[in-house]
Parts: C-alpha cells; structure tokens; sequence
C-alpha cells in the first residue's frame, strides 16, 4: 500500500481551499506534477501556497495548474519577487540553483545531479552576510565547511563525512 505524505496532503487540501475557484479537475492535480500560476508568473510550488489566500480574489482566480515541464525555471514569491532559478530535469533539479530572499538578497547557491545536492554550497544570511560554505557529495554534507555568525563573524569551522560532523 502506498504511504500518503502528510505534507503534500495538507498541501494539497490548502490548494482547494484557497483556490476555491479553481475548477474541480484543476484542484485535484499533483502537486510534485505541476507548477503554479498566477497571472501567467510561475510560482514557487508548494511552499507559497499559503500565501495565496493574502491574494485578491481577482487574482486567486487567474490561478493555473499546468504540468511540469524540463527546461530552465524561474520560480516567484507569490508577490512577485525572485525566489529561485535553475534547470529541471525529470521534475529534479539539476545543475546550478540560486534562490533569493524577498529583498532580493541571495540566499544560496546550490548544485544538484539527479535532485540531490552534489559539490560546492554557499548560503547567505538575509542582511547579505555568508551564512556557510561547503561541499555536498549525494545530498549529504562532505569535507571542510565553515559557518558564520549574521554579524559576519566565524561560528565555526567543521569536518564531515557522508553528512556526519568528524571533527
């Protein structure tokens, strides 16, 4: 038997709440299939769907689900700002991702092979200041990494192997 993520359902069910004047055959499509639109602006899927709701009722109605497809991908904040661009393959992403805070500030930069993070990582505070830096191999956390403080100052530096901290 198939185990329901508890998640993708809730997920699921905020969609057909929110988005209320969205056709039945449109609500009941998989999320992990489909990207969402608002006014023709991809939207990140599934975490803004809870903001939706803050969104006009004319705008909730130009909602549309439309399945996902290969190719390079800009996704949006609900409000219309950046949140993260790369490519996607087979519904993963792969290759270089960059994601953005709202004000614009980068977030991380993140590659993948086959969905799973492999090789250098950098992320950011929202002030902008290095937040960590680092090295994935097969989406756990490999080598030398070093963490900052939001005031920009050293927190620590770490050794890991396949995901566990050895120093």
């Amino acid at each position: 038997m198939k185990r329901i993520n508890p998640l993708s359902l809730l997920l699921q069910l905020v969609f057909i709440i929110c988005l209320n004047n969205v056709s039945h055959a449109q609500a009941r499509v998989n999320l992990k299939d489909a990207d969402i639109y608002i006014h023709d602006t991809l939207l990140i899927e599934p975490s803004q769907a809870v903001h939706i709701r803050s969104l006009s009722t004319e705008t909730q109605n130009t909602a549309k689900f439309r399945p996902k497809k290969d190719g390079f991908r800009t996704y949006h904040f609900v409000t219309g700002e950046k949140f993260s661009s790369g490519l996607e393959k087979n519904k993963v992403p792969e290759g270089a991702w960059v994601s953005w805070y709202i004000n614009g500030n980068i977030d991380k930069k993140v590659n993948f092979v086959e969905g799973k993070k492999e090789s250098a990582y950098e992320s950011w505070y929202e002030n902008g200041n290095k937040n960590a830096e680092g090295q994935y191999e097969n989406d756990l956390r490999q080598g030398d990494w070093v963490f900052y403080k939001e005031d920009g100052s050293l927190m620590g530096n770490y050794k890991y192997d396949k995901g566990n901290i050895v120093e």
